[in-house]
């Protein structure tokens, strides 16, 4: 973050939290007085708060927008889901001695971890600084957790293979019929298994975490150099967390 931009982001967050402080509206005076800023710069950041719908406009001034409501229920899930995965991780990390991580793959945009342990190998080489997991690009068909996340969603794999999958090692696997062929396999077998293809000399498995009707809304995936990676203890250790989660996530949000 750059200097300017970290004064824009506390602006911003100057003038929602004054708008927070009282049960009454602020006016655009009021905001400029406390906060210290220019009545101009006060009423751009108010404005763009409440095209965010963080702020309201009343007649008497601005208050809290609906917004607010929407995204503080989105974090206390996201916090719970948080304190489930935490504990498991950390079981899953000890069974395994390797770097493990959860990623809620509910929404089609954006996936995000929920969780990571990183055991000093993988901070060394720097995976955990490396690692992609947008669905929104073709790399992700190289992973695991794009296998296992993306199996039996053609909606979502056609416009990223008609894309191309890119060549991250020598390993990657490139070929569109290949790569459906690894994505049909990981919904039969409930697990993916990938070694080198998305970074050289690195191997993990991910498995999927569903709801109580079934539906996958996250993934545990297990990562290690590959000349030390077990493979099937590593999947029997995945398999049990995910079994434990199971119907514990919050329900899936794509119809």
């Amino acid at each position: 973050m750059t200097d300017q931009q970290r004064s824009l982001w506390l602006r911003t967050v100057a003038v929602l939290d004054q708008c927070l402080t009282g049960a009454s509206p602020v006016s655009l005076g009021e905001l400029s007085d406390a906060t210290g800023l220019p009545k101009a710069t006060a009423w751009r950041i108010a404005r763009d708060l409440v095209a965010a719908g963080l702020l309201a406009k009343t007649p008497g001034g601005y208050i809290g927008g609906a917004g607010l409501v929407e995204r503080g229920d989105r974090a206390a899930r996201q916090l719970a889901v948080r304190s489930l995965v935490t504990p498991e991780l950390v079981e899953l990390h000890r069974l395994t001695g390797a770097s493990v991580w959860a990623v809620d793959v509910r929404d089609d945009r954006e996936w995000v971890i929920m969780g990571s342990l990183y055991d000093a190998t993988a901070v060394g080489n720097r995976y955990r600084d490396d690692w992609g997991h947008d669905p929104g690009e073709p790399a992700i068909l190289a992973s695991a957790l794009g296998r296992i996340s993306l199996a039996g969603r053609p909606e979502l794999v056609d416009p990223l293979l008609h894309r191309g999958v890119p060549r991250l090692t020598r390993d990657t696997q490139t070929d569109s019929h290949r790569v459906v062929a690894a994505l049909r396999r990981a919904g039969e077998d409930q697990e993916a298994v990938e070694h080198g293809g998305f970074r050289l000399g690195w191997s993990c498995i991910a498995v999927p975490v569903c709801d109580s009707a079934g539906r996958i809304v996250a993934a545990l995936g297990v990562v290690d150099r590959t000349p030390r990676f077990a493979t099937t203890r590593f999947l029997r250790a995945a398999h049990l967390t995910a079994d434990r989660l199971r119907g514990e996530w919050p329900t899936a949000t794509r119809p």
